[in-house]
């Protein structure tokens, strides 16, 4: 469970900066390493929609 709750402070973090530059949509990839927990990844983009 407390990895569940890393990942989500990375989401919620990742998803506040992306809207502090203004982003409109965000893209995010989480990969497993080993045992150890996982990394994210994350791009915004501005769609204009």
């Amino acid at each position: 469970m407390a990895q569940g709750l890393g990942e989500s402070e990375a989401t919620n973090s990742m998803l506040a900066k992306a809207a502090a530059l203004g982003a409109d949509t965000v893209l995010l990839s989480t990969s497993n390493v080993g045992t150890s927990g996982a990394t994210m990844r994350g791009e915004a983009y501005l769609c204009g929609r």
